[in-house]
């Protein structure tokens, strides 16, 4: 946009000046040929400022849309258990973190977690940092009549100078009900496959 107008205000004057010239009984009805172009010359400067003024904001905007903290909730499953997990993925970190989860979740021992962890805002969410707790058990997290999807409204600023931005994200838990169910093996795990093989090979024998 500076660009184009660097390029346009001097054609602009210029072919005023050539029909100044050629014409000057029109300039003369307008205060003369230099009162035109002294005219023209502080309303495109005006517009310059302005235009300037707008990409600078644009600019600022951009960089601290950037920085700023990004909170990203979601569920996790893992060995027959379910776990929320919210993450700070952004590059500054989020202040007054205040989380809303609808419906309410209630988990192990009869308790409501938005009421019990995040009854409390999180005063300083630093990023690259998790927070994570266990909900249910899975299996209790796909019992019949149980919702797989969940809106999460977070609150949150980044600097005691913005106002508190808030976001809403729904997620859903319906993908892992086919997945819940599979247990991470770990090597005691294979030695025990592997003695059982060798137990079958031995009676084969």
């Amino acid at each position: 946009m500076r660009l184009l107008l660097l390029l346009f205000i001097p054609l602009i004057l210029i072919a005023i000046f050539i029909t100044a010239v050629q014409y000057p009984e029109c300039a003369t009805k307008y205060g003369g040929t230099s009162t035109i172009i002294g005219f023209l010359t502080v309303m495109f400067a005006y517009f310059y400022v302005a235009i300037t003024a707008i990409m600078v904001r644009n600019i600022a905007k951009n960089q601290e849309d950037e920085r700023r903290p990004y909170i990203v909730p979601h569920f996790e499953f893992d060995k027959n258990l379910c776990n929320i997990i919210i993450r700070n993925i952004g590059k500054m970190p989020a202040i007054d973190l205040k989380i809303n989860i609808k419906p309410d979740i209630i988990g192990f021992e009869g308790k409501n977690i938005s009421k019990s962890f995040f009854s409390q805002p999180i005063k300083y969410f630093p990023p690259g940092k998790a927070f994570q707790t266990i909900v249910d058990s899975s299996f209790d997290m796909f019992a019949e009549g149980k919702p797989e999807e969940y809106e999460f409204t977070l609150e949150y600023k980044w600097n005691s100078k913005n106002k508190p931005v808030r976001e809403t994200y729904n997620v859903n838990i319906g993908f892992n009900k086919g997945r819940w169910g599979i247990e991470e093996k770990d090597l005691n795990d294979l030695v025990n496959v592997l003695e059982l093989i060798n137990q079958n090979l031995s009676n084969i024998r």
